[in-house]
């Protein structure tokens, strides 16, 4: 090729790199299984029908969950997860695109392409993607109203790991080639004048090892996606398209000439809706309802998110029991011999006074003002009525 025209050869340095493809494969299964095994614990929740109204539904989960626009109320928020997400989106147009180059011999990695977009362009969207992830990792070691687990830690520490080394990978290169056009990769080029004085197989050899390390890393955090909180990324836009199109106000009526209803209101986990279920999978611990709720902010019980966080563990510990008391039960067998007797009496175990206080549940003003807020469309007030309708009607 000419020299004179901007290009760069894919996987070069990368000798057997069809390991790879096994790799990825295996990657793919362990977060397809993530996602398996999500949405069979929101099936045991009730049917429930919220498939009308498409163009509406469409338009607000790619406004509100897509380009984020409920985010707007927060500038600082909305630069993060613009950064977060928007970096990541570049980064995967251009894996993409050396994809395609490679398998396809597609002239996507030359040119004017190449130079603007696949070289400063890419390496700006990274750079403010490292920002972005260092920036949600200090938010959440010293903001303490913020809860946070060990795992939501480690999993923002691998997603900058993974951009943090892709530099590392890009600088070696540009480096061991002595590339021309290295310069057009800014965060790159300054990385590779930090390998200053090594000599070229020293640099080929770390280029190697730094850039399976950085697809090791890459294909961890694929396959761990769906096992923590950032699976909201795929369940906030399903929660969004499936939110309730009515208005806040109303409460969902109660059929009471229907005979065939067991129990009125939601009294164990598995009373709950779908949708509902989904809400509890899809809560990223934001803090938006509690900064909103008057019941939290004048010092009461309540807290709508620890309400949802409390309701989310009780359905990962709980959910795996009443779906497999439910498959004996299906197969002809009975329940408790085949779940266990422990697993058996667990079953019945009531959400109020167990799971949600009391005095918290009958402190919601029903104001919808979490509702409202919430960047994932979550329905918070019905949840918390028919809790107090079950207690009413069936403890009462």
């Amino acid at each position: 090729m000419d020299t004179s025209v901007p290009f760069r050869e894919v996987l070069w340095n990368i000798p057997k790199f069809s390991i790879m493809y096994l790799i990825m494969v295996i990657a793919f299964a362990i977060a397809g299984y993530g996602i398996y095994r999500r949405f069979r614990l929101m099936k045991l929740g009730e049917p429930i029908s919220r498939n009308d109204r498409k163009g509406e539904r469409f338009k607000g989960m790619f406004t509100r969950s897509i380009l984020q626009t409920s985010l707007a109320r927060n500038p600082s928020t909305l630069m993060r997860h613009l950064g977060m997400y928007g970096g990541m989106l570049v980064m995967l147009v251009a894996t993409v695109a050396s994809m395609l180059t490679f398998r396809f011999n597609m002239p996507l990695m030359q040119g004017a392409w190449y130079k603007y977009f696949m070289s400063l362009v890419v390496d700006l969207a990274g750079l403010l993607f490292c920002v972005s992830m260092i920036w949600a990792i200090i938010r959440r070691c010293i903001n303490k109203k913020i809860p946070t687990k060990p795992k939501d830690i480690f999993v923002l520490v691998l997603m900058f790991a993974v951009g943090f080394t892709g530099f590392f990978v890009e600088g070696l290169r540009i480096y061991a080639t002595n590339d021309p056009w290295g310069p057009w990769s800014p965060v790159g080029y300054v990385c590779s004048l930090l390998f200053q004085g090594v000599d070229i197989h020293s640099a080929e050899i770390a280029h190697r090892v730094c850039w399976w390390g950085h697809m090791g890393l890459a294909f961890a955090l694929l396959a761990y996606w769906f096992y923590s909180k950032l699976a909201h990324a795929l369940l906030i836009p399903l929660a969004t398209y499936r939110r309730s199109l009515e208005s806040h106000g109303i409460i969902p009526a109660i059929d009471l000439e229907n005979e065939d209803i067991e129990n009125i209101g939601v009294g164990h986990i598995e009373d709950f809706n779908r949708k509902d279920l989904l809400d509890f999978e899809a809560c990223v611990r934001c803090r938006k309802c509690e900064e909103v709720c008057p019941v939290y902010n004048a010092g009461g019980a309540l807290s709508p998110m620890r309400m949802m966080m409390a309701l989310d563990d009780h359905l990962m510990e709980q959910g795996e029991v009443v779906r497999k008391a439910r498959k004996a039960a299906k197969a002809g067998a009975d329940g408790e011999a085949a779940v266990g007797k422990d697993d058996a009496e667990d079953i019945s175990v009531e959400l109020v006074g167990n799971v949600i206080a009391p005095d918290a549940l009958w402190s919601c003003t029903t104001c919808g003002a979490c509702w409202e807020v919430c960047p994932g469309s979550m329905e918070q007030v019905t949840k918390f009525v028919r809790m107090r309708t079950y207690e009413v009607s069936m403890n009462s």
